[in-house]
């Protein structure tokens, strides 16, 4: 999911899911009671499990944007603290 430039103005909370975890979530709310589909929330952890103790990360950005411009002039600065082999 990527922003076009057109939407720094809004903030609406979203996340991607494959199609079988949205038909669990859609079948759990269509099936329960309304008392309990009205009650329901989901609540996201990411956990990235790296044995080698690596990151691998990316950065992405439109250049339309001048704060995504900044970001990475003042980025590249801290960078190094990545790159960083102590533990």
């Amino acid at each position: 999911m990527s922003d076009d430039g057109t939407g720094a103005g809004i903030r609406i909370p979203a996340l991607m899911i494959n199609y079988i975890d949205g038909e669990v979530l859609k079948n759990f709310l269509v099936n329960s009671p309304p008392e309990i589909a009205k009650q329901a929330s989901l609540n996201v952890e990411f956990v990235m499990y790296h044995p080698d103790k690596l990151v691998q990360w990316e950065l992405w950005y439109t250049s339309s944007n001048d704060k995504a411009l900044d970001f990475l002039k003042y980025f590249k600065s801290n960078m190094k603290e990545f790159a960083n082999d102590e533990v």
